[in-house]
């Protein structure tokens, strides 16, 4: 039986070479804006001094959600740990993928 990757590496055991290309979809509660969606990623990816690319939004079949996909260019492994905590810390964040 496989035991399960354990380590905080999002990569599991793959040797990541940084910097590296990371695609980001951030899944929110729709009782929020727009606006309030947006203010809150950008304002995690400016305090890390991330630039994004290629924004898609799609909002769920329910109506509960909206995602946000997107892709940032990280530096280094801490800067990829900071960045999935402070985004899942958010009020308007239920997930990260």
């Amino acid at each position: 039986m496989n035991r399960p990757n354990l380590n905080n590496n999002p990569f599991g055991d793959t040797e990541v070479d940084y910097p590296v290309r990371v695609a980001m979809k951030v899944i929110t509660y729709s009782n929020f804006t727009e606006e309030e969606h947006k203010t809150a990623i950008i304002g995690v990816l400016d305090i890390l001094q991330l630039l994004s690319s290629d924004w898609k939004k799609k909002n769920s079949s329910a109506g509960k959600y909206v995602s946000y996909s997107f892709s940032v260019t990280v530096q280094f492994a801490e800067q990829l740990e900071k960045l999935y905590k402070m985004l899942n810390d958010l009020d308007v964040v239920k997930m990260l993928l």
